[in-house]
């Protein structure tokens, strides 16, 4: 019973089907214009193994994909934007590709610089997964 209640626990917190279904119509997309996914939950139930499945998910479809932890980078909008600039330069051969910033609650403050400057630096080609403790506030989840 325990392996059964813990399995269910990995599945649904590690794996997060529904977040893998949204992932994966992000990462198909044609449309013009961005796709931006934010995965947001509780600390310590598993958002940054999540993107590490999402990212075999991208490699699996022959889609490159460069990190950005926001815990590495101060809370100053240049100093984000220039870190960004850097994933995007990891992705700059490829076809498509996938920027994840993982623990995006450090860069909180900056949610308005990240969507009105930062995120739309990226080319229609590259897709965008933002990892939080936190809720995004409600222009994001209205966009």
């Amino acid at each position: 019973m325990g392996d059964l209640a813990q399995e269910r626990r990995r599945h649904t917190l590690i794996a997060r089907p529904e977040a893998q279904a949204h992932f994966l119509r992000c990462l198909d997309s044609e449309g013009g214009g961005p796709c931006v996914l934010f995965l947001s939950a509780p600390g310590g139930t598993g958002k940054t193994v999540a993107l590490r499945l999402f990212e075999a998910l991208a490699h699996e479809r022959g889609v490159a994909t460069a990190w950005l932890d926001a815990r590495d980078v101060p809370a100053d909008a240049r100093a984000a934007e220039q870190r960004f600039a850097e994933a995007l330069a990891d992705l700059a051969d490829a076809r498509r590709g996938v920027v994840f910033v993982d623990t995006f609650e450090a860069h909180q403050s900056l949610e308005r610089i990240y969507r009105d400057r930062i995120l739309p630096m990226a080319p229609k080609t590259v897709r965008v997964v933002l990892a939080s403790r936190h809720s995004p506030e409600l222009r994001w989840r209205s966009d």
